[in-house]
């Protein structure tokens, strides 16, 4: 695909995306304020796992790609090891969260907000567990679930967007994963020959 047909794809699928929230996310209304103001349509729903997905069209594409959004790394931490109110039980949210996008076929990004690498580096983080065993963690997240972690210091509304539309535009013109994508690229205008 060349650099005018990515464009065209990227414009068509920006101006008719809609981005999804969790019913249950919180404390995210700087992320609300940036889509209202960039004129990004969104709507809160439940999602089966992360807090960000999106549909293009009538086509939704949360049982594919999801976005897991934590507030700092030390609610990533806390995540990672909590207690079960109802059997007292350690528990990882973040491994259930994963194994349940995992067993969809899915893929998960999580962005961890207002912390970086250097961070966890400099032991800035609220936590007894030490570097290497955050770091261990992240690591394990990474490469037993395939998962990518960012880290978003600001802007994280912007960042939300651009790899709900980087994921867009990749899928539909370089995989055969979605089994609606010759539909939606018609309804988009975009040749189905013209993308593969």
């Amino acid at each position: 695909m060349n650099s005018y047909q990515r464009q065209k794809l990227r414009k068509a699928v920006l101006s008719n995306i809609v981005i999804l929230i969790d019913s249950r996310e919180q404390k995210n209304q700087h992320i609300i304020d940036f889509l209202n103001d960039n004129n990004i349509s969104h709507i809160q729903k439940k999602i089966d796992f992360g807090d960000y997905s999106f549909k293009v069209k009538k086509y939704t594409l949360e049982s594919y790609f999801a976005i897991e959004r934590k507030n700092s790394l030390d609610e990533l931490i806390q995540n990672s090891v909590a207690i079960d109110d109802t059997t007292n039980n350690k528990i990882n949210r973040i491994e259930r969260e994963l194994l349940r996008a995992q067993e969809s076929g899915a893929y998960l990004e999580f962005m961890i907000e207002n912390n970086s690498y250097d961070d966890i580096f400099e032991n800035n983080y609220n936590s007894l567990m030490s570097i290497n065993a955050v770091l261990g963690k992240i690591n394990k997240y990474k490469f037993v679930y395939d998962c990518n972690i960012q880290f978003v210091e600001k802007n994280i509304g912007e960042y939300i967007l651009n790899t709900c539309l980087g994921w867009a535009i990749n899928t539909l013109a370089y995989s055969e994963k979605i089994e609606f994508k010759n539909e939606l690229l018609k309804e988009l205008g975009v040749v189905k020959g013209v993308v593969k």
